[in-house]
């Protein structure tokens, strides 16, 4: 016989979950916020520039944060005067906005390691908008009622946002898949160093967020009951936010270790003459971290360049 995900006991104990659940979730968030928050200091007080990657680095850890902040006032509402509905919206706003710029920072890193190809720019560019709009979409479709057995402010009719995860789960997988293909034709003569780097955390990253993503899709596809898809929805926000600010940390911690510094892709077929290397010197100038992979191709010597400052 099969379970009545809808039964009001089976609807109790799902509630009681929940609230233990958001609980634990926020107090990992916390600590894993608190280990990390050099990165953000630095930013402070103007050790580290405060560019792009900063920026999409720090919106969703931000928005993850308040995000946590809400869920705890909406697992406490002592009281029915508690505008759910406001809070509920609130817990989605900042729920979209972190996935939506975590999914920047992702495109970020794909423009970069495809040497800003112009076709990738655009394509994903295009979605990357779309996203957005998808975003927005599912901010105001949100919905909850008040619980007051349990003090709780459930959110309800999640499974109207199958199609918005839907579309953010696509973006972030092409995007991977993206990433994945343009280090696999990165030279792997480097031995250990960037494109190592580079490709374990892809693969860590692409299994990560594929995980999260899949299980919070087919949670809210199969749709048991709202409470249960709102603890997978958790569990997946919480896992990509911190897979893709670890992700950009530990490029950033690892490019300030100090690499020689350069702008180009030369090979003995192609070396630059005086007056380009005179413009390439400027734009180092102007840039700020790039690392030089040395490598060897049919025996010319090659210098394969990434922008760790823009992954």
């Amino acid at each position: 016989m099969g379970v009545d995900w809808n039964d009001p006991e089976v609807l109790s104990k799902s509630r009681r979950a929940l609230i233990l659940f958001a609980h634990a979730v926020v107090g990992l968030y916390t600590w894993e916020f608190i280990v990390t928050l050099d990165y953000d200091i630095a930013l402070i007080r103007r050790k580290r520039k405060l560019n792009a990657g900063a920026v999409l680095y720090l919106f969703p850890r931000y928005s993850t944060a308040f995000a946590g902040i809400v869920l705890l006032r909406m697992c406490n509402a002592m009281t029915e005067d508690v505008n759910c509905r406001l809070w509920n919206h609130l817990l989605h706003v900042s729920g979209y906005v972190s996935n939506t710029f975590t999914s920047g920072l992702l495109y970020a890193r794909v423009c970069a390691l495809s040497g800003w190809n112009r076709c990738l720019i655009w394509g994903l560019g295009l979605a990357y908008i779309t996203a957005w709009a998808v975003a927005i979409e599912g901010m105001l479709q949100s919905d909850a009622i008040y619980i007051q057995d349990y003090f709780l402010c459930q959110p309800i009719e999640l499974y109207k946002h199958r199609m918005n995860l839907s579309y953010l789960f696509a973006f972030d997988l092409v995007c991977l898949i993206c990433m994945m293909v343009c280090l696999l034709r990165m030279h792997r003569g480097t031995g250990g160093g960037i494109w190592m780097m580079l490709m374990q955390q892809g693969v860590v990253y692409f299994f990560s967020i594929c995980s999260a993503y899949l299980f919070v899709v087919t949670c809210v596809i199969i749709n048991r009951n709202d409470v249960l898809s709102l603890i997978a929805v958790i569990i997946a926000g919480l896992i990509t936010t911190i897979s893709a600010t670890r992700m950009q940390h530990g490029l950033v911690d690892f490019a300030a270790q100090g690499t020689a510094i350069t702008c180009g892709v030369f090979t003995s077929a192609s070396l630059p003459t005086r007056a380009q290397h005179r413009v390439r010197s400027q734009r180092v100038q102007r840039s700020t971290i790039f690392l030089s992979l040395p490598t060897q191709m049919d025996g010319e010597g090659s210098l394969e360049v990434v922008n760790l400052e823009a992954i």
